[in-house]
C-alpha cells in the first residue's frame, strides 16, 4: 500500500486501534506513523493526528485500508485468537441492498471455499455483522501484476513463470468446476515470497459444485468481466462460457507482459513487436487469443505443456517426492550440446560436450532456504542477522548469501536437486558461441548488479532487467557469485578427471561476480575457486538437475 508523505513527527499518547497507551514515533517521509504496540499505522489525509474510522468486528482488529474494488473495501487486519494477519473484505454499503452484488459477494466465499492450492488465496470465514457483509482471507504481501507492469517491464523468464504458474493454478480450479471469468493483471498478485497468487473470484462460475444454484447470478445475460481480457463469447453472455473463456484471458495477460500492448483488433503475433522469445511462443499465444473457443487450448494443463515446450521453462512438479519442498520455482531446460569454455584469464578456450539438464532460473532466495533450515534444523546462514542486507522478514526475494559449499549441497539434495558443475553454469550463461556476457559482447554494466551499477548492494533475483542468457536463465553475472559442483583443476574441463567428485577435498569453483564486483572483472568464463566451508556475504547458489519434471 502507497502512503502520501507523513508529518516528521506526530505523537498520540493512546493507540485508536489496540488502545494500549504508547506514543507513535517520528517517521520517515513516505512512512506514516506507527504505534510499536500493535503495528497501526495513522493515515496521512487526517490533518488532526487522528486515525480515520475503521469498522469494529467481533474478534478482528482492523489496522488499515488495503484496498477497494468494485464490490467493496479491505482491510488488514490481525484475528484477535490465533495473532493471524488476515485480509478481511467488507460488501460496500451501497451495495448490501443489491441482491445481485450480495449473491457476487457470497459467490466469492463459495469458490474461495471449494478450492485448496498455494495459488489461490486461503478462504478463513465468512459472517454478517450488523448490516455489513464480510469476508476473511489470508493477508499476502505483495503486489498485483498490474502494479508491477506499471513500474517496469519483466524479464522474459518472469514472464512465463508467471503464465506458467497462473496455468497451474487455473487447472486445479477448472477441475473443481470453478471458472474465474475474471483474469486480469489487478488479479494476479506476485508475492514477496515470488510466486503468484490468484484473486478476486468474485465473478467465478461455479458450474458442477454443490454451490453452482445458490452461487449463480440473477441477471439474464449480464457481461460481466473486464472488456480488455474478456473472451468474444463472454462479451456476448457472461454466463455461457467454460473453461475456455479463463484460458483467453491468460492470453491476453501473457501477449500483454510480452509486448506492453493489448491485443486489440488486427494484432501482431509478439515477435513483430520487436520482443525477443522463442518463435514457438507465438504459436501459443495465438492460439489462445483465437475467438472461436474450439480453436483454442481446450484445457490449461494443456496450454502450460505447450508454452513450457515453447519457452524452455518449466516448473517443478508441486505434487511429486522431494520436489514439493521447492515447489513453484522456475527451472529452464539446457539442451544436450557444446559449450564453449574458458577465455581471458581463465584458461585457454575449448570445447566441451555436455547432455542435457534443468537449472534454476534464479538464484536461491532467502525465503526458500528458510523453508530449507526450519524443516530440517540446518543451521542459518551467516548473514542473516544482518538486516541491512539479508534479513529474511524484509528481504525474502534477495539470494541468500553467508552459505558454504556444503550448505549449498545440502540444500539441493533437500529439494531433490543438485549443484551445477562449472561447465553447466557457462553453457547456461553464454549458451553454443563465445560470447563475453549472457546478452552478447557488449559491456552493458546496466544489465547486472556490478560496482558500476550505482546500487552498491546486494538486491532481489530479477530486479534487474536485461541480462537474460540464451537460455533464458537471469542474473548470470553480478549480484552474487554462485557455488558450482567443481573442484577447481587446470583446463582443459574434463568431468571425468575426478573434479566433480563431492568427496574429494579442495577449492570448489565460484563463477558469476557479485554487486562488490567491478564490471571488468565480470565474464562469463572467469573461475574463483574458494574454499569449501567459506561463508561470504557475496556468495550465494543456484541448482540445477539431470531428470525433466512433468510438465
Amino acid at each position: 500500500m502507497r502512503y502520501h508523505p507523513a508529518p516528521m513527527s506526530r505523537l498520540q499518547e493512546q493507540c485508536p486501534f489496540c488502545g494500549r497507551g504508547a506514543s507513535f514515533e517520528e517517521s520517515e517521509p513516505d512512512v506514516p506513523a506507527a504505534c510499536p504496540e500493535c503495528g497501526a499505522r495513522l493515515p496521512d489525509d487526517n490533518s488532526t493526528g487522528s486515525a480515520a474510522p475503521l469498522p469494529e468486528l467481533p474478534g478482528f482488529l482492523l489496522y488499515e485500508e488495503a484496498g477497494r474494488g468494485g464490490m467493496g473495501i479491505v482491510y488488514r487486519g490481525t484475528q484477535r485468537s490465533t495473532g493471524r494477519p488476515v485480509a478481511v473484505k467488507i460488501l460496500a454499503a451501497e451495495l448490501a441492498s443489491d441482491p445481485a452484488f450480495v449473491q457476487r459477494f457470497d459467490r466469492e466465499a463459495e469458490a474461495l471455499a471449494a478450492l485448496a492450492h498455494p495459488g489461490i488465496v486461503w478462504f478463513l470465514d465468512r459472517f454478517e455483522a450488523g448490516s455489513s457483509r464480510v469476508l476473511v482471507m489470508e493477508w499476502v504481501e505483495g503486489e498485483s501484476l498490474q502494479r508491477r507492469l506499471d513500474t517496469r517491464r519483466l524479464g522474459s523468464s518472469e514472464i512465463f513463470t508467471v503464465t506458467l504458474e497462473l496455468l497451474d493454478i487455473l487447472s486445479h480450479a477448472h477441475a473443481r468446476g470453478v471458472i474465474h471469468r475474471d483474469i486480469k493483471p489487478h488479479n494476479i498478485l506476485l508475492t514477496l515470497g515470488g510466486t503468484v497468487k490468484l484473486t478476486d473470484f468474485g465473478l467465478a462460475l461455479l458450474e458442477g459444485t454443490p454451490h453452482a444454484k445458490r452461487a449463480r447470478i440473477t441477471r439474464s445475460h449480464a457481461n460481466l468481466g473486464s472488456s480488455d481480457y474478456m473472451a468474444p463469447e463472454q462479451r456476448k453472455d457472461s454466463r455461457a462460457v467454460d473453461a475456455r473463456a479463463d484460458l483467453y484471458g491468460v492470453g491476453v495477460v501473457l501477449y500483454e507482459m510480452l509486448t506492453g500492448e493489448l491485443p486489440v483488433g488486427r494484432f501482431a503475433p509478439p515477435r513483430e513487436r520487436r520482443v525477443s522469445t522463442p518463435e514457438a511462443v507465438d504459436a501459443v499465444v495465438l492460439r489462445a487469443l483465437e475467438a472461436d473457443p474450439q480453436r483454442r487450448f481446450q484445457t490449461a494443463a494443456g496450454m502450460r505443456e505447450a508454452l513450457s515446450l515453447a519457452s524452455g521453462i518449466y516448473l517443478v512438479d508441486r505434487h511429486s517426492g522431494p520436489a514439493q519442498t521447492d515447489a513453484g520455482i522456475p527451472m529452464v531446460l539446457v539442451p544436450a550440446g557444446a559449450c564453449r569454455m574458458g577465455g581471458t584469464g581463465a584458461g585457454p578456450e575449448h570445447e566441451v560436450r555436455i547432455g542435457p539438464f534443468l537449472i534454476d532460473v534464479f538464484p536461491v532466495t532467502n525465503e526458500q532456504y528458510r523453508r530449507f533450515v526450519e524443516t530440517t534444523g540446518h543451521p542459518e546462514p551467516r548473514y542473516w542477522l544482518d538486516a541491512s542486507q539479508t534479513d529474511v522478514p524484509t528481504h525474502p526475494q534477495m539470494p541468500v548469501v553467508g552459505v558454504s559449499w556444503h550448505d549449498a549441497r545440502a540444500y539441493a539434495a533437500w529439494v531433490g536437486k543438485r549443484l551445477p558443475s562449472e561447465a553447466e553454469w557457462e553453457r547456461a550463461a553464454r549458451g553454443g558461441d563465445s560470447r563475453r556476457y549472457p546478452w552478447g559482447d557488449e559491456a552493458e554494466p546496466a544489465r547486472c548488479n556490478c560496482r558500476e551499477s550505482g546500487r552498491g548492494r546486494i538486491c532481489a533475483s530479477g530486479s534487474v532487467s536485461g541480462g537474460t542468457s540464451p537460455f533464458g536463465v537471469e542474473d548470470m553475472l553480478g549480484n552474487v557469485l554462485e557455488w558450482t559442483a567443481s573442484l577447481d583443476a587446470s583446463y582443459p574441463y574434463s568431468p571425468e578427471d575426478g573434479r566433480e567428485d563431492p568427496l574429494r577435498a579442495g577449492k570448489r569453483v565460484l563463477r558469476g561476480g557479485s554487486w562488490f564486483s567491478r564490471f571488468p572483472e565480470l565474464a562469463v568464463w572467469n573461475r574463483y575457486p574458494e574454499l569449501a566451508d567459506t561463508r561470504m556475504p557475496n556468495v550465494g547458489f543456484r541448482c540445477a538437475r539431470d531428470d525433466k519434471p512433468k510438465s
